[in-house]
């Protein structure tokens, strides 16, 4: 217990100097603490710390601390709140006409995507996704794959937008290729929800055991509606190659759809960690750029 009481001495320090550096986001923390390794000699490739390992030092009840990832962060937050006061003793030294003032424009990372780049990122999302059934499909790789694009319009435009694009690829799939996939459309609008909202209302993005809890939640939902869908549409076996783990369980157990929900379970499974990951990587890279979608994840 006197490891986490000290831990959390430290944390309430760091928060206190997040405060006096007018609070900022995790992924610009972040990125001062890049400035200032970089500043020290470091590589700027191995400089910037995860957001997520950012976030986890904040966190009160921790048995253990990354005592150089502290330093620097300490660093870097003293220089921000530096950087401010004196920004701040500036401005009051020039002290304008109250009837000039204008509103302050709201920080970017309040700031929302622009249609631009909504737009962009749907269209990109799209072609991941097809990209994925192609690449599978020429492989023959027991997973799918095909739900990347949807995770990451999901956690990073929210749950509707996920959906949005993972109905479209489905449709565009079936329309270009026939492939049987367009009946689970309905599994892939219930993962984008399942992401979507578990990220972006839940912060089951913030930490890698929340998001492992996720994608097995997302996992399982899918299984619960494929599996039934496998059963009335295909009879319990489709085109993929996990219908060869159900034609070998069918054998031990006493119902197909028993035997059906079981391999699916066990690829799902492998599928949607892949998948989940692969995204929550995406959307990591997204908010160097995008300092609105750090702020939707902290939510």
């Amino acid at each position: 217990m006197s490891d986490v009481r000290t831990s959390d001495e430290v944390v309430l320090r760091l928060q206190a100097l997040r405060r006096s550096a007018g609070e900022p986001s995790y992924a610009e923390i972040a990125r001062l603490v890049a400035r200032v390794r970089t500043a020290r000699g470091v590589a700027p490739e191995v400089a910037m710390p995860a957001r997520t390992t950012v976030y986890d030092a904040f966190r009160l009840g921790r048995r253990r601390l990354d005592r150089d990832l502290v330093a620097d962060m300490t660093e870097a937050l003293e220089l921000e709140a530096a950087r401010l006061g004196a920004r701040a003793v500036a401005v009051s030294e020039q002290v304008p006409d109250e009837s000039e003032q204008l509103p302050e424009p709201a920080s970017a990372e309040h700031q929302g995507p622009t249609r631009r780049q909504r737009s962009a990122l749907l269209v990109v999302c799209l072609l991941v996704n097809l990209a994925g059934m192609a690449f599978i499909d020429a492989l023959r790789i027991p997973v799918w794959l095909d739900m990347i694009g949807t995770a990451v319009a999901a956690i990073a435009l929210g749950p509707w937008w996920g959906v949005l694009v993972g109905v479209s690829s489905s449709g565009l799939d079936g329309l270009l290729t026939g492939a049987a996939g367009f009946w689970f459309t309905p599994v892939t609008a219930l993962g984008a929800l399942i992401w979507g909202y578990g990220a972006r209302t839940f912060g089951m993005a913030r930490t890698t055991g929340r998001f492992l809890l996720l994608n097995l939640a997302v996992a399982s939902a899918s299984t619960a509606l494929a599996a039934p869908i496998t059963w009335l549409v295909f009879s319990g076996y489709t085109p993929h190659d996990s219908s060869a783990l159900t034609a070998s369980l069918v054998e031990h157990l006493p119902w197909l759809l028993l035997a059906a929900f079981v391999s699916n379970l066990v690829f799902s499974v492998l599928d949607k960690m892949m998948t989940g990951f692969i995204s929550l990587a995406v959307v990591d890279a997204l908010t160097q750029r995008w300092p609105w979608l750090a702020a939707a994840l902290r939510r």
